[in-house]
């Protein structure tokens, strides 16, 4: 019996998840390089284009720094503001404008390469003299030929960049400030959300609104996030919309429009102590990256919302920001210090400078092979590792199969020990291997015949729970089949096995209880796919044809016939 096989457990069917290095990834963003600046870095955006440039939005003024080669440094400032600057971000198609608002309420468009201020979209109280309500959130439509903004003034606005015309305004759009946006990128390119103080975003359809005004007012849909929201971020899959607001975030359903029982919610989660003041994604859209005042960066997965990874800054965070390739993470702190993190490369220095006796380095400089001397460990050991060659033999060494207690029992065919054995293991898994490997080879009579009521005791108490268990239910009929076969004639005989079969047969009449109710179920729905089916037919037949064939291959065989 040398060839003897062990019993295998049967193996439950596990969901395939995706691999998750990203403990990994996330740890090789080293120790961040810091810039100063005079003022809180309200907003980072990314050029869209290599190499992508960071654009900071700090106190008067946008910085554009180079993140490409060595340390980050300023290349270009923007500061023609007559106040603080606001959201500034690239046009997303090219990434040669950049839009930025003011605390005059102004939307400025600059030229990336001559800094020069193409166009200035100003309100008609900005014309008149009147300082207007700041512009605290710029973005470009999806296209890059229009932007949107919103304001102090609780109102949002909609300008065409290539007439520099204010196309329209919705007055009173939130009634307190409006203070985040974002744009849909898998819906229309006039879909603009908007997030505000007064704990609400709302969805603007702009479509029909050129030429200074006209259509309602009223949003497309509106969602309660139940605190003044901070920021706001829609999903590259296009049906989910992110916000932040206090300590929590929120996930919502664009697709429903904020109908449903929970208003649109569909998870929220809290993973910071302090109010949340940047959303942002990876390339993928995969991870979302959230900065809050607690200075921490906690990064999630978007299928599970758990926090994969934790950075940790020295102050208070206002903006997060990671570059398209997933290579630069940078932070802004209220203090005015940037902080960039670079993504260290996936080759170590030793591979990617490797040392060669042909290096011409001095053999000092070379690695020496430590000395082996007899009686050591290391001497003991030499070799384990060595990689056989192509022509090498290798000797192939049989490992001692260590053989489980029922094993044995069934290796010697003592069918009845073997049972009590796997009942003594208590694991339900070992249990009905067993069984089965009893029932394979006829045995199962053998090891349940002459029992007493200690040795059945273990086995019904088994029965009794996991019967209606749908891993091991098709073994432990049979089994339930056989005891009551053989045991039937010994009931009265003993109160703790009537018990027990008792719970068996209870366990049985639930189950027989919900077949009945899901054959039913079944039938019904049978029903009604067959009413749906019937219902599609003859409307294909009201229509002339019949879908998929030919009105003359549905006529009856006698009528062919006789035709």
């Amino acid at each position: 019996m040398a060839d003897y096989k062990k019993v295998r457990h049967r193996q439950r069917p596990r969901p395939v998840e995706r691999p998750k290095p990203d403990g990994n990834f996330w740890s090789k963003f080293i120790k961040p390089t810091d810039l100063s600046f005079p003022g809180a870095v309200y907003a980072v955006d990314f050029n869209p284009l290599s190499p992508y440039d960071a654009l900071l939005t700090a106190s008067a003024r946008l910085s554009l720094v180079s993140l490409s080669r060595g340390s980050p440094k300023v290349s270009k400032t923007f500061s023609r503001f007559n106040g603080l600057a606001y959201s500034g971000v690239f046009r997303p198609t090219d990434g040669k404008l950049i839009a930025c608002g003011d605390d005059n309420g102004v939307v400025t468009v600059f030229d990336v390469a001559t800094k020069a201020s193409l166009r200035q979209f100003t309100t008609a109280a900005t014309h008149r003299g009147t300082t207007g309500a700041a512009a605290r959130i710029v973005r470009w439509r999806k296209d890059g030929l229009a932007l949107f903004s919103g304001s102090d003034d609780k109102c949002v606005r909609y300008w065409d960049l290539g007439t520099a015309q204010l196309l329209t305004t919705i007055p009173q759009a939130h009634k307190d400030y409006v203070r985040c946006g974002a744009i849909n990128p898998a819906a229309a390119s006039e879909l603009f959300v908007s997030g505000s103080y007064d704990h609400t975003l709302k969805v603007w359809d702009m479509r029909g609104r050129g030429g200074g005004g006209g259509g309602s007012n009223r949003p497309v849909s509106r969602f309660n996030h139940g605190c003044p929201v901070e920021a706001c971020l829609a999903l590259p899959g296009g049906s989910l919309l992110v916000s932040a607001g206090g300590e929590t975030i929120k996930v919502w359903d664009l697709l429903g429009g904020g109908g449903g029982a929970h208003g649109g919610l569909l998870h929220a989660f809290s993973n910071h102590a302090k109010t949340i003041t940047s959303l942002t994604t990876d390339r993928e859209g995969s991870r979302l990256l959230s900065a809050s005042l607690d200075g921490h960066v906690k990064v999630y997965d978007l299928q599970t919302y758990d926090v994969l990874h934790s950075f940790r800054a020295a102050g208070p965070l206002l903006s997060v920001g990671l570059a398209p390739d997933n290579r630069k993470l940078v932070m802004g702190q209220a203090d005015g210090t940037f902080s960039v993190r670079t993504r260290r490369s996936a080759l170590t220095s030793t591979s990617a400078n490797p040392i060669s006796s042909s290096s011409g380095l001095p053999s000092s400089e070379l690695p020496r092979t430590p000395l082996l001397f007899g009686g050591t460990a290391r001497h003991f050991h030499r070799g384990k590792n060595a990689v056989a060659g192509a022509g090498d033999f290798q000797v192939e060494l049989a490992k001692r199969q260590r053989l489980a207690p029922y094993d044995v029992s069934l290796k010697g065919f003592r069918y009845h020990e073997a049972l009590d054995k796997a009942l003594a293991s208590r694991n339900p898994r070992t249990i009905v291997a067993v069984l089965d490997e009893l029932i394979m080879r006829r045995g199962l009579r053998v090891a349940l015949t002459g029992r007493d009521e200690a040795g059945m005791e273990p086995l019904l108490a088994f029965l009794a729970r996991y019967l209606n268990h749908p891993d091991y239910a098709s073994s432990l009929s049979d089994v339930c089949h056989m005891v009551l076969d053989i045991y039937a004639p010994m009931l009265g005989q003993s109160p703790v096995l009537d018990e027990l079969i008792g719970r068996v047969a209870r366990g049985v009449k639930a189950e027989v209880a919900v077949q009945r109710e899901m054959l039913g179920l079944v039938g019904a729905m049978d029903m009604l796919i067959a009413t749906q089916l019937e219902a599609s037919v003859g409307e294909g037949g009201r229509d002339g044809g019949w879908p998929g064939g030919n009105e003359e291959e549905l006529i009856s065989p006698g009528r062919a016939g006789e035709d």
